[in-house]
């Protein structure tokens, strides 16, 4: 579950840095370039964040609107574990083995976004050498 959660974690974490080399690019030669790639760069997230997670979500009854994902089917299988005197059934197993492919194919895919689109966004930024701290213009 834990692992679970750093993917999901590390998925916001770069879209919020992608939004963030947007907003410091604005007004910048190169803004528009980077925009769309940073856009380019959160769909690809988004579709890996979908599967675990709902984003977005407020509250736990939108839930019914979406469906339980990945992420809410392994935590739903801990109370079912830890309620039974007896080792989990074979059924329980079956469902985490199941569900955790799901997960680590995600994780995967996440590895795979960062190689490639991760990657290819550092680039821009790099190529565009733009300074670490900037005075805000005047109005």
């Amino acid at each position: 579950m834990s692992d679970t959660n750093h993917t999901i974690n590390q998925i916001r974490y770069l879209k919020q840095q992608a939004d963030e080399w947007t907003k410091r690019f604005e007004g910048q030669p190169q803004a528009d370039h980077i925009k769309e790639a940073a856009k380019i760069l959160k769909d690809k997230l988004k579709a890996v964040e979908e599967p675990l997670i709902v984003p977005g979500l407020k509250s736990q009854h939108q839930t019914l609107n979406y469906g339980i994902r990945l992420a809410g089917k392994l935590a739903a299988l801990v109370p079912v574990i830890n309620s039974a005197d007896f080792a989990p059934t074979t059924q329980v197993h079956e469902v985490f083995t199941h569900v955790s492919r799901q997960v680590d194919a995600q994780k995967e895919a996440l590895n795979q976004v960062v190689e490639t689109d991760v990657s290819h966004f550092n680039d821009l930024i790099w190529a565009a050498e733009i300074s670490p701290l900037v005075l805000k213009p005047k109005k």
